[in-house]
């Protein structure tokens, strides 16, 4: 118990009404007569307060650190005092260029929140003021918006199948008892309206698509033609560079025979034998005995 409410007056600022003066003492490092400050009940001492020790430079220590700035580094006192800028212009800044990146934390989040938010209040005025931004921010967005919605042919036909079930829905199901009739109306609306859709999106599939920027404006006939044609074409220069490469192979084929290829400055010269070398035996080296 002592031990935590020690703990507690150590961390918060609590104020005593009493303080017990105990017993007189020699404190053993600096050998005088001293006493300490117990708060009654609780017997916990409270320490005395830490001196600070001032030091005061002399004319001597600072002769002593001008001889060895090495040994003593500081700043020299004309050096602090000078006037390094004065004339403040438009011109010129104050500052040089990139020092404003360790003045200041880029990296900072509050910071990146406050440019967003300045970057969106800006946006807002310009939506609000400015003709013709927010409507193409809305036709931005409907084009995103229809980019994200790519549907297979199956899914489209279910999908309009479903939307013609709801509209039957909404227009015969308001009525809690259906007769024979309204089923077979009902059944009947829907199949007809089913089909007919399903027709459009078969028709739809048969329109020949756009390959290339150049079958935009073309009509579907024009499409299958122009296909046709590039089919050709595509086989004409397949043939052609097939011609061209077996006759580059011929040329090569022929040089090479007549030696006007890759070593045509090839001259055979008499290899010349290194000498030989004789090996001696090194002598064995005799044990000598010691007399």
């Amino acid at each position: 118990m002592e031990v935590f409410v020690s703990y507690i007056l150590s961390k918060y600022r609590v104020v005593i009404d009493q303080l017990k003066i105990s017993r007189t003492f020699i404190d053993p490092k600096s050998g005088r007569k001293t006493f300490n400050r117990i708060i009654p009940g609780l017997n916990i001492v409270v320490p005395w307060p830490k001196r600070t020790v001032k030091f005061k430079e002399t004319q001597e220590d600072r002769d002593r650190k001008a001889q060895d700035p090495m040994k003593y580094p500081d700043t020299p006192f004309n050096i602090v005092t000078r006037r390094t800028f004065s004339r403040p212009t438009l011109v010129y800044p104050p500052l040089p260029e990139g020092i404003e990146l360790e003045l200041h934390n880029q990296y900072s989040k509050y910071k990146r929140q406050k440019f967003a938010r300045a970057i969106e209040q800006m946006a807002e005025w310009r939506r609000r003021n400015e003709p013709g931004v927010k409507e193409e921010e809305d036709l931005q967005r409907e084009i995103e918006r229809k980019d994200q919605l790519v549907y297979s042919p199956e899914q489209l036909r279910i999908r309009a199948a479903n939307k013609l079930v709801k509209r039957a829905r909404k227009m015969y199901f308001k009525r809690k008892a259906l007769t024979d009739e309204d089923v077979l109306l009902l059944a009947g609306y829907i199949k007809a309206h089913i089909e007919s859709k399903m027709q459009t999106l078969l028709d739809k599939e048969k329109d020949v698509q756009a390959l290339t920027p150049l079958e935009q404006r073309m009509t579907s006939e024009q499409r299958l033609e122009h296909r046709r044609k590039r089919i050709v074409l595509e086989k004409r220069a397949l043939l052609e560079r097939k011609r061209k490469a077996e006759a580059r192979a011929r040329t090569r084929i022929a040089a090479v025979k007549e030696n006007r290829g890759r070593y045509k400055v090839f001259e055979i010269k008499r290899s010349i034998r290194p000498p030989i070398r004789k090996t001696f035996k090194k002598k064995k080296r005799q044990v000598t005995v010691a007399r």
